[in-house]
């Protein structure tokens, strides 16, 4: 397989131009070939020709569902919280599955062990602050990074019966190193759109989606050259249609999943390096429904929930024949059980 892959630094996503000054990791890779956009400002894109839903994109592993603000004109991630973004396009590691086009594989910062920092900035539609540093030098660290939107006071310049619009994010992550053997890392991602509207003096409506992840991870070194990554994945998404926000009216979507992964890494030879792992998943959905008064309403259209399992396993060899030219072969097997 050719490998075709790119990889996108923090200094570059802040290098490049932003729309309002607000920098943006998903915009970013429309300096990559072969990833076009829906638009100028937009954070939709496509990948050689394929579909906006057959994108990965993963904080730490963990997928999200929905990764826009305000309808599409930015992304969910906050610049601050990245260290490393590794683009695939039209092909991926046996280690990868679940989409067909492209992954994005999002990598936050994991905290200083030594010093305290911070980081933030203030702009036209929103401001960011990051905090990082040790809580037990050299052994346990945390990192956190939040922003927050404030662009209901302009809007309301046009629009006064807007009441509510706004963005938030926030990332956290600790870091265990527990000894040259072992690390647990915790990240947890949480993310909020709402936009509410008051439509006379006694009714309002709007709309709110919600994303969050959560990845815990125990990497381990059986020796120089074995090395494994037990992690535990989640992911929830929540979308609301609220026509009535007193009388606690509104139609409501879900998905979620919990996964598992087991994944080692053996430098066998100094020209080979062999990974293979396994990973079990549980998915959740809710098509979407109505509810009045917080309680379930069926008009007749009543669409049941659905789970699913997921089971994967794969096998894969990189060989590296010289410096310009390597090899990866690998196989993966998926069984899917609604």
């Amino acid at each position: 397989q050719m490998c075709i892959r790119d990889r996108l630094t923090p200094e570059a996503v802040r290098n490049m131009p932003a729309l309002f000054g607000e920098k943006d990791v998903i915009k970013s890779l429309a300096a990559i070939p072969g990833i076009k956009f829906f638009g100028d400002g937009s954070t939709i894109f496509y990948v050689r020709g394929g579909g906006r839903d057959q994108n990965l994109i993963t904080i730490d592993e963990a997928p999200i569902y929905n990764p826009t603000h305000l309808l599409g004109f930015f992304s969910t991630i906050v610049p601050d919280a990245v260290k490393d973004v590794q683009v695939y396009k039209g092909d991926f590691p046996a280690n990868y599955g679940g989409r067909l086009s492209s992954l994005i594989d999002i990598r936050t910062k994991d905290g200083n062990m030594n010093h305290f920092g911070f980081d933030g900035s203030v702009g036209l539609l929103s401001s960011r602050l990051s905090l990082e540093g040790p809580i037990w030098k050299e052994h346990i660290s945390f990192f956190i990074s939040g922003r927050r939107s404030y662009i209901t006071k302009p809007v309301q310049q046009f629009n006064p019966r807007v009441n509510d619009l706004h963005f938030s994010d926030l990332h956290m992550k600790l870091n265990y190193d527990i000894n040259p053997n072992n690390r647990v890392f915790l990240s947890i991602y949480s993310g909020v759109d709402n936009f509410e509207q008051q439509n006379n003096p006694e009714q309002s409506s709007g709309i709110n989606w919600r994303n969050s992840t959560y990845t815990l991870r125990w990497n381990h070194l059986y020796s120089e050259r074995l090395f494994s990554n037990l992690s535990i994945l989640g992911s929830t998404y929540d979308y609301y249609l609220n026509t009535d926000i007193v009388a606690n009216n509104y139609w409501h979507s879900h998905v979620d999943n919990v996964s598992i992964k087991y994944d080692f890494t053996w430098y066998f030879k100094p020209s080979s390096t062999l990974r293979f792992g396994v990973l079990s998943a549980a998915h959740f959905y809710n098509p979407g429904n109505y509810y009045r008064q917080g309680q379930e309403f069926d008009p007749g259209l009543d669409l049941s929930t659905k789970r699913s399992r997921e089971l994967a396993a794969y096998v894969s060899n990189q060989f590296i024949i010289n410096e310009k030219l390597s090899i990866r072969a690998g196989l993966r097997f998926t069984a899917w059980q609604n």
